[in-house]
């Protein structure tokens, strides 16, 4: 942490600094919106899974908020931080900062909240949780609020569910400069193995259950998946894998995947739903061919650059990873417009400028 200067404030409000998907785009994107702001990093609780150096703000706080009951005080405690910094804007990512920020917020300074996930699959699902969880968000969303999505079809789902009622902005996540760094010259891999690798945290949604169900169909050969991840999963997984002696191997957290990834022929996501897809532009960015869930999300994204096979199909999955393996695609190809694709749309440096002509314009319209 820092002292303050003549820079303008923001506030950046999260869940927490566990090493997911969302908070660490947010840490690496630290060391370049503190160039141009003074960060101010509110996080809902106080978990930490980074080293404090990389998280590059001036001052970090924690509301201690862990249940719904705590909800009004976290609010108050985060007013109070507003107004002791007077930010020109303030910013929430994920369901619950989100709904604090919006209630500790006052009603002069400019409010920007983002989602990176289809919400109809995730907080407002059809069930008791997710109509509550519904009945938050559209009592607390005004017309006054911006919203960033990382997709079209996040912003649509968004619309289709909660409806719009104020500006919006599509900005793609990126791949931090890391993953650029490690990208290395493809090469088929002449000895007859293939390497597949998958990111992604180990739930029902990221759907790696039909990806042991295609290995089960290769039946060992000469085809293997590592998977970087943890989560709710684990167990299943392992027994799965462990029962039917599977080649795939679940290698729990990596804070440094970039330089894992470049030891793999191929990266694979086998996901039911995605908001974006950031592993899939990580994999790009290093160079890797991708098997790809056939959603329409993925096909934008990868500008339809991959191997696409149906989530819920086994024996197609199985099929086009066994073509693969006996050259009947061309990857060298896709390795190469992958490398291109990424760095065109999805580096860091394309994401800070969008961001900062959002941030400029919604300040502009005040």
């Amino acid at each position: 942490m820092t002292g303050m200067n003549n820079k303008p404030t923001i506030v950046h409000v999260i869940d927490d600094l566990n090493r997911g998907g969302a908070e660490t785009l947010l840490v690496d994107l630290l060391k370049e919106l503190s160039n141009h702001y003074n960060v101010i990093l509110v996080t809902l609780k106080k978990e930490l899974e980074f080293d404090p150096s990389e998280v590059k703000c001036q001052y970090r706080y924690v509301l201690g908020y862990n249940y719904n009951i705590k909800l009004p005080l976290a609010a108050y405690r985060l007013r109070k931080i507003i107004r002791k910094h007077k930010p020109v804007l303030v910013r929430s990512q994920l369901y619950w900062s989100t709904i604090i920020a919006r209630l500790g917020c006052p009603r002069n300074i400019p409010f920007v909240f983002s989602y990176h996930t289809i919400q109809s699959h995730e907080a407002f699902r059809r069930s008791p949780k997710g109509r509550l969880l519904k009945w938050i968000e559209e009592r607390t969303y005004s017309k006054r609020q911006a919203m960033i999505g990382v997709t079209q079809e996040v912003v649509d789902d968004y619309d289709k569910v909660i409806k719009l009622r104020g500006r919006y902005y599509v900005l793609n996540n990126y791949a931090s400069d890391a993953y650029f760094d490690n990208s290395k010259q493809y090469s088929f891999p002449a000895d007859g193995t293939l390497k597949l690798v998958a990111v992604g945290n180990l739930k029902p949604a990221k759907n790696y259950r039909v990806l042991l169900n295609a290995f089960k169909l290769l039946n060992n050969r000469g085809i293997s998946c590592d998977i970087f991840g943890s989560g709710v999963d684990w167990n299943m997984l392992q027994e799965d894998i462990t029962k039917h002696n599977l080649p795939v191997r679940l290698m729990g957290k990596s804070p440094t995947v970039y330089e894992e990834l470049k030891k793999y022929d191929a990266f694979i996501m086998c996901s039911l739903y995605e908001g974006f897809g950031i592993s899939a532009a990580e994999a790009m960015a290093v160079g890797l061919p991708m098997f790809l869930s056939d959603l329409k999300v993925l096909r934008k994204i990868s500008y339809d650059n991959a191997v696409f096979f149906d989530p819920h199909n086994e024996k197609d999955l199985a099929g086009k990873i066994e073509r693969f393996s006996k050259g009947g695609y061309n990857a060298a190809a896709m390795s190469v417009k992958g490398k291109e694709i990424s760095k065109a749309q999805y580096s860091k440096k394309v994401y800070v400028q969008k961001l900062l002509k959002i941030y400029d314009e919604i300040l502009q319209s005040r």
